[in-house]
Formats: C-alpha cells, structure tokens, sequence
C-alpha cells in the first residue's frame, strides 16, 4: 500500500503499457509537489487541533469567530480557554446544554428549569441560582442569554435561594409581559 507522498508511487500505480521514461518525470514532480502539500496541509490544521496551534495566533482566531469577552491581555491558557468555549457554545446555540453552561460559568450554582418541569407554557423557562445575584453577574448573564438560547425561548424567572444556618433565603424576579411591563419582585423568608 503506498501513501499520497511516498515518491514513486504515482509512477508505480500506472498501468504497465504508461510506465515510460517521460510519465516517470511526470509521476515524479507530481510526487515532489504531493509531499509539499502534505506539510502544508499538517501546517493549515487549525480548528480541529486548537491545542497544537502557536499561540500568536489566539488573537487573529478569537477576532474570526468573534470570541465573547475575550482580551489579548489574558494569558495562553485563558485565551485558548476561550477560544475553545466560544467554538462549543456557537456548536450548542439554542439548545438546553448551551445555557446549562453558560449558567456553570456565570453562577457557582444555577440550574435551568424547563417549561414542562413546573407545567408553563411551551418555549418558557426559569433559571434557579443559588448564588448571590448582583447588577453585573444578572447583566451579564442576560447578554449572553440572548446569544446561546434559541430564538423562540423566553425565560419566566430568574430565582435566586440561598441557605445560612436554619433558614432559606428565597427571592426570585418573576418578568411578565403586558401592556406597561411590569416587573414583580418576592422575598420569602422559609424555617428549615
């Protein structure tokens, strides 16, 4: 069995009536330019092996596929971090495993509740965070939620718990969409 590059296998796979000196010139050159395309080749494998890739290029990369927050000052492990995060999160847009993971880098503790789970409407969803939710990590979480979530989804509510000692702490902020768009806001506090 011969390779693409192996020189001589271009002329040796000719039938025996082709094999003459001038088709040997030929197959030879043909097999030069075949072995140079090959280290090509190894040299233009980029997305399919990010961990081999010289790390001057993390920068030119993230601005093609448009890596969000991303920053040049960050070091090697981060920046190909989020390379590798942008690229699985454009792969699983829309979909339940896409906001799963985008709630696991924003919340410490976050789990995502479907519609059917809590008998909503189809298409709806809440977020539960047991984390403390500021301004920030709540903006941010929205921004992203726009980009990784399917386009017909809407998010009901996002709940916040968190427990210290004998009680739990529960508020939540419940979106309800009508004519003034009110937005209404509980705090429970529950004995355990």
């Amino acid at each position: 069995m011969y390779k693409i590059d192996d020189i001589g296998s271009t002329y040796l796979s000719l039938p025996p009536n082709l094999q003459d000196v001038n088709n040997q010139c030929y197959c030879y050159a043909l097999d030069r330019q075949m072995e140079k395309f090959k280290k090509l080749a190894y040299s233009l494998t980029i997305w399919s092996d990010l961990d081999n890739v010289d790390p001057k290029y993390y920068d030119y990369m993230a601005m093609c596929i448009r890596a969000p927050y991303y920053r040049s000052e960050y070091t090697d492990e981060q920046k190909l971090n989020l390379i590798k995060t942008a690229i699985m999160s454009y792969r699983y847009a829309g979909t339940k495993k896409a906001v799963d993971q985008l709630l696991n880098i924003i919340f410490s503790e976050a789990r995502f509740i479907s519609w059917d789970e809590y008998k909503g409407i189809p298409y709806h969803f809440r977020v539960q965070a047991s984390d403390v939710l500021t301004e920030d990590s709540t903006a941010l979480f929205n921004n992203l939620l726009k980009k990784v979530k399917a386009a017909r989804s809407i998010m009901d509510a996002l709940q916040a718990a968190r427990e210290y000692g004998d009680y739990m702490y529960v508020g939540g902020c419940l979106k309800t969409e009508a004519k003034s768009a009110a937005i209404k806001e509980e705090g429970i506090n529950v004995k355990v």
